[in-house]
């Protein structure tokens, strides 16, 4: 449970006494180690980790969740601003996804200078890949097969522009 350092992070949970109306915070601390074991685990279906409560008895906590979730707002700006269509392969008209340039997992936040509207075919195929290495694969010379040279070009610039995003937490810590 412990990664061995001096510091301590805590995680905060609400009170889970019906009985009362008064608010109650539990303090968990978790070291860094598991601060980025839950990190990882946050874009799956069902989290366990062990903690330390207040009183320093050994805690487990689950983190459940349905599935990653866009707002809508966001998700709607980005296929407008894309023309509703895949920017890789250049479909319309068929289910779209809006596809995170950097990566969700490797930290990307969900803001609209890192999103870019997907076909699912083509957002399943990339992956956890990094951009960079997408727009040089095989599989995205395939699926951009009727791209024109501007887009493709576009998308090279952009793919140098990532650094800029903002990453989240756990990227702070060199991890991945």
């Amino acid at each position: 449970m412990s990664d061995g350092s001096d510091e301590e992070y805590h995680f905060y949970l609400p009170s889970d006494d019906t009985e009362t109306t008064e608010t109650t915070i539990h303090s968990l601390k978790l070291g860094i180690d598991d601060w980025l074991k839950v990190f990882d685990r946050m874009d799956k279906r069902e989290t366990e980790c062990l903690a330390v409560d207040e009183t320093g008895n050994l805690t487990k906590i689950m983190i459940r969740k349905s599935e990653r979730h866009i707002a809508e707002g966001i998700r709607w700006r980005v296929f407008a601003r894309d023309g509703y269509t895949c920017q890789y392969c250049l479909r319309k008209g068929i289910p779209m996804t809006v596809d995170h340039l950097v990566t969700w997992t490797a930290g990307g936040p969900t803001i609209d200078e890192n999103l870019l509207t997907s076909c699912r075919k083509c957002n399943q195929i990339r992956a956890d890949m990094p951009f960079a290495e997408w727009l040089q694969s095989n599989k995205y010379q395939k699926r951009s097969k009727d791209v024109s040279s501007e887009l493709r070009e576009r998308l090279l610039r952009l793919s140098e522009t990532l650094d800029d995003i903002p990453k989240s937490f756990f990227n702070a810590f060199n991890v991945r």
